[in-house]
């Protein structure tokens, strides 16, 4: 396009500003000492203040409709499966105690079952602040993977896990949060 319609091509570029400029809606992020904090805070006004404000008007999406328990299904040759619930709605209060069991599920359950079984390229398990959340991506299975889901229950109640394999899972999870960290990378984690 650069050779064969470069108007077109600036034409295009200029839209894809136009359509980015605005600070409607806009997280802005720093991380720093307090130094730093204090000019940041001094200067990100004249920054922002230059930025147009407009409406944001919502794209028309033609999507395929989905049932009621399925997400949006998207035509790609990679197929992300995701089963999430909130805290709130399982009834759990977020606890770091819930920190070991991530890896203890990933690596006894979720990746035996998918990634060795299923051929899932690999999978995510996470208990969260907000809530619990289970991934597989690059996932060939869908049905099969949601039924690993459905197994999740019955994996936690009966696996066999001594008391020496949960403080190994402990121990790993703390070490993981007590890397020291430079200032920048801390601050954001």
């Amino acid at each position: 396009m650069i050779q064969d319609d470069p108007d077109a091509l600036i034409a295009s570029l200029e839209a894809v500003q136009d359509m980015l400029y605005n600070k409607q809606n806009a997280v802005v992020m720093f991380a720093g000492n307090e130094q730093g904090i204090a000019l940041f805070e001094e200067h990100i006004g004249s920054m922002l203040d230059d930025i147009p404000q407009e409406e944001i008007v919502p794209a028309e999406l033609s999507l395929p409709t989905a049932d009621a328990r399925e997400g949006i299904i998207v035509d790609s040759t990679v197929q992300y499966n995701l089963l999430y619930a909130s805290n709130e709605a399982v009834g759990i209060e977020y606890s770091g105690k819930l920190v070991p069991l991530n890896s203890l599920i990933y690596d006894g359950y979720t990746t035996p079952q998918l990634r060795h079984g299923l051929g899932a390229y690999d999978s995510i398990v996470s208990f969260g602040e907000r809530g619990m959340l289970f991934v597989s991506y690059r996932d060939p299975a869908v049905a099969e993977t949601y039924a690993v889901y459905e197994g999740l229950a019955d994996y936690a109640k009966n696996a066999e896990i001594t008391q020496e394999d949960l403080d190994r899972y402990i121990v790993s999870s703390y070490s993981s949060y007590v890397l020291p960290q430079g200032e920048l990378s801390g601050a954001i984690n």
